[in-house]
């Protein structure tokens, strides 16, 4: 049997919890005040960047075939952050873990 990364398993968990908090069937987006910077706005296309540099990393995370659609979905559910972008920039295992959604063992 495959085990699942963290990075999974803590999306799964997320994903599931707000599914089991009652959501309708219908999305709700998030309200962003008028006077937002862009640094407030998610930012959803930085999934792709991250899974492939934790890839390159070496970590599990990266080695997962969800890992951009778990991403992508956590990210857009506004439950939690998994710092992609933090995630992409990252130039070692120890700092794809300080960025706080990892365990790149």
């Amino acid at each position: 049997m495959k085990r699942k990364s963290m990075f999974v398993v803590v999306s799964e968990m997320c994903l599931l919890s707000w599914l089991l908090s009652g959501c309708s069937g219908t999305p709700v987006s998030p309200t962003i005040p008028p006077d937002a910077s862009p640094a407030d706005v998610p930012v959803l296309t930085d999934c792709s960047a991250a899974c492939d540099n934790l890839k390159r990393l070496g970590c599990p995370e990266g080695d997962d075939t969800d890992c951009e659609r778990v991403c992508t979905k956590t990210q857009a559910s506004l439950l939690t952050d998994l710092h992609p972008s933090c995630l992409a920039s990252a130039g070692s295992k120890e700092a794809a873990r300080s960025c706080g959604s990892v365990r790149c063992p």
